[in-house]
């Protein structure tokens, strides 16, 4: 199916616009025909009605008029009229024609830049997040739905709580899931914002802890180390001083309640090794990288309850990430 089948239909039938809400004029393979469809979204967003008249005044003024063949090109394309059905798949296929070619480039960047030196994890991070964004358009998508439709998610929602099953990620610490009722909605960003030293750390690594206990958990640290989050983690689980930790010889405790204290940590150090947490110490990371090592755990260990990155004010980036 050509693509001069989308710029005909849709001069034939304006209302079809509603239909190409996903579509960009860099879609097109062919630029001339992208250039088309960009005026008649011009024409069609400032309230006029799209025919060919209006068209070829909108080409004159982006001096391309004569690219599209003038007057007889825009008739021919008016004549390459297509049914609604026809249509949906005809952008589909140039969407996802123009995916295929992305994707095509992204892979030979990829190359070259491994050719030139660069650093193969920040490449493969970096061409992970422009695959996964040029998925997202290979074929058309819409997050409209009618007030009815969420009320029937809502609904089955509440349902699943009335029988028991909690659809949100509870935190494990009993008065803030209170607050929350339940927990965390999945989907959501929570930011926990404090002054130096009032224990985010330790209450990020806290509710991990407790999220780890049923569904996966990636913790991204851009301070401490796996080791020092390792630690901490088998301390708040076994309920252990992590100033003993650090000098046990020094407290002054008689051998028994040492020992108590090494029974405790090393329990608790077995239930750490058991959980789906996973630790990432990497100063400077960033979003790229966080998606894709994500999405890596997502692929191996299944759905993620919780990822946790400590803190956002140290990740990194270029000039142009905001």
């Amino acid at each position: 199916i050509k693509e001069q089948t989308v710029i005909g239909t849709l001069i034939e039938n304006n209302d079809l616009i509603d239909l190409l809400e996903d579509l960009k004029p860099e879609h097109f393979h062919w630029g001339v025909h992208g250039t088309v469809f960009a005026a008649c979204q011009s024409i069609l967003q400032s309230g006029r009605d799209l025919d060919i008249f209006a068209l070829a005044s909108a080409l004159q003024e982006r001096q391309c008029f004569g690219s599209v063949g003038g007057m007889q090109g825009l008739h021919e394309l008016a004549m390459q009229v297509t049914s609604r059905r026809n249509l949906r798949r005809a952008v589909d296929a140039g969407m996802a024609n123009h995916a295929r070619c992305a994707m095509s480039a992204q892979a030979s960047g990829f190359l070259q830049a491994l050719s030139d030196g660069a650093d193969p994890a920040a490449e493969c991070a970096s061409h992970m997040a422009e695959l996964e964004a040029i998925s997202s358009f290979g074929t058309l998508s819409s997050n409209m739905q009618t007030v009815g439709e969420g009320l029937a998610d809502f609904i089955e929602d509440l349902q699943r709580r009335m029988e028991g099953l909690n659809s949100k990620i509870a935190t494990g610490i009993a008065k803030l899931d209170k607050r929350l009722t339940g927990g965390f909605d999945r989907g959501e960003l929570i930011v926990a914002a404090a002054r130096p030293s009032m224990g985010k750390t330790a209450f990020a690594l806290s509710v991990a802890l407790n999220v780890a206990e049923t569904c996966p958990v990636v913790f991204f640290s851009l301070e401490m180390s796996n080791k020092q989050l390792a630690q901490r983690a088998a301390c708040n689980l076994g309920s252990v001083d992590m100033a003993w930790a650090q000098i046990p010889n020094g407290y002054g405790m008689d051998q028994y309640a040492e020992q108590e204290q090494v029974d405790r940590l090393s329990r608790a150090s077995e239930r750490v090794q058991s959980m789906p947490l996973y630790f990432v110490d990497k100063p400077a990371i960033t979003l790229a990288e966080i998606r894709a090592k994500s999405k890596k755990v997502k692929r191996q260990h299944g759905d993620l309850g919780l990822i946790v990155v400590d803190y956002i004010g140290l990740m990194g980036g270029s000039k142009a990430d905001n």
